[in-house]
């Protein structure tokens, strides 16, 4: 009875986040705004009754992140998806405490700025992107906090903006949503963040022509030491830039992560020990059924035995 209530939870809950992603749909395309409500769409209790007993939608307690957010009563709204919270937490903590340039996309009702000050703490630079100009008139606080306004498919807008700032080391797209500005954004900006960086791009959809299928493509290139094919063969080619600075892409329930550090070309494999078994395609250690020979069994128990010899 209670797997069958927490399965009747786990339905309700996805049902209303839905319900959720369609109404913002909605009201972006038809320039509303979000709703105000201080804990998100979902009213507080419900949240609580039934999204925090589903593991998967649960964040963690120990999150700072998410620690304050809960505690986020009044000022300026938070909006955000429960499963991001932990996500931000795994790829951003490395900075807390040091100076980190963090560019928002998407500034919006300006609760996200004080979410990231309190976390990152003071050595934070924050950077926010929005088209709508009340953003930057509201929330721009030099030095340690500048709002700029523009549109982030428009490239130019992103040279003027790169000409403005010392460094990125992290990128997070919350802004339109649309393919072709999160394309755009990423092309303009990922080879400007800092060697260690971070690129997160959230709210990504599946379909044709969506970032998610653009991201795909990336995968493929952080391979591109090696040759087609030829399993442990390298390429006769050059690998790009991208495949040079990006150490791997991580994909999660609408969001694309990627790490940056420098990816050179690897060297010869490592090994350790001193007992190998022959590859299976070596069948002449075979038995005529193709199973266990019990003579080369032996042989090879003998030799594990003295590989484990400190001699």
């Amino acid at each position: 009875m209670r797997q069958n209530q927490h399965l009747y939870r786990c339905w309700f809950c996805a049902i209303l986040f839905v319900v959720t992603f369609l109404h913002t749909v909605f009201s972006a395309a038809h320039g509303y705004n979000r709703q105000p409500h201080g804990e998100g769409f979902l009213p507080d209790d419900v949240q609580k009754h039934y999204c925090y007993s589903t593991p998967r939608l649960k964040s963690s307690k120990e999150n700072p992140l998410w620690k304050f957010f809960q505690a986020h009563k009044n000022g300026p709204g938070i909006h955000k998806w429960l499963q991001y919270f932990d996500i931000y937490h795994r790829y951003f903590s490395k900075f807390v405490g040091q100076e980190v340039h963090m560019l928002e996309i998407g500034v919006q009702s300006g609760g996200s700025l004080d979410l990231w000050r309190h976390y990152f703490g003071d050595k934070l630079y924050l950077y926010g992107v929005d088209i709508n100009p009340y953003a930057k008139a509201l929330f721009d606080n030099p030095p340690h906090t500048r709002i700029f306004t523009g549109d982030q498919q428009n490239r130019s807008f992103w040279a003027e903006f790169k000409s403005q700032v010392p460094r990125i080391d992290i990128v997070l797209d919350d802004g339109g949503h649309a393919a072709q500005q999160q394309i755009a954004s990423f092309e303009e900006l990922y080879h400007f963040v800092s060697e260690h960086g971070v690129y997160m791009v959230e709210d990504v959809p599946p379909g044709s022509g969506s970032f998610l299928e653009y991201a795909r493509e990336h995968a493929a290139e952080l391979f591109g030491h090696f040759a087609d094919n030829e399993p442990g063969q390298f390429s006769a080619t050059e690998p790009g830039l991208f495949t040079k600075t990006t150490m791997g892409i991580a994909f999660y329930d609408m969001q694309v992560v990627y790490e940056k550090g420098r990816h050179a070309r690897p060297h010869l494999p490592v090994r350790k020990g001193k007992f190998w078994l022959p590859y299976n395609a070596d069948k002449k250690y075979s038995s005529a059924d193709g199973g266990v020979d019990a003579e080369h069994l032996q042989n090879f128990q003998e030799a594990l035995v003295r590989s484990r010899s400190s001699d």
